[in-house]
């Protein structure tokens, strides 16, 4: 999905890094990310790249591995 895979970039997010920072879900386990920008500004950048989603469904759609 495009706004998962937008979350999971290293200009977007950084992975946290203290090595006990995990979540696990459906058996997955995989590293805690947090933003590098306000999330207002990182929905613009989603904009500018030729995507067409309301805020609201972006915020919605972000991964639970994504923290502020």
């Amino acid at each position: 999905m495009k706004v998962q895979d937008f979350f999971e970039r290293d200009d977007v997010t950084r992975i946290k890094s203290d090595q006990q920072a995990t979540l696990t879900r459906k058996e997955e386990k995989r590293q805690i990310r947090l933003f590098t920008d306000d999330i207002k500004n990182l929905h613009a950048k989603f904009l500018s790249e030729k995507n067409k989603i309301p805020y609201s469904l972006y915020c919605n759609l972000r991964s639970f591995l994504v923290m502020n």
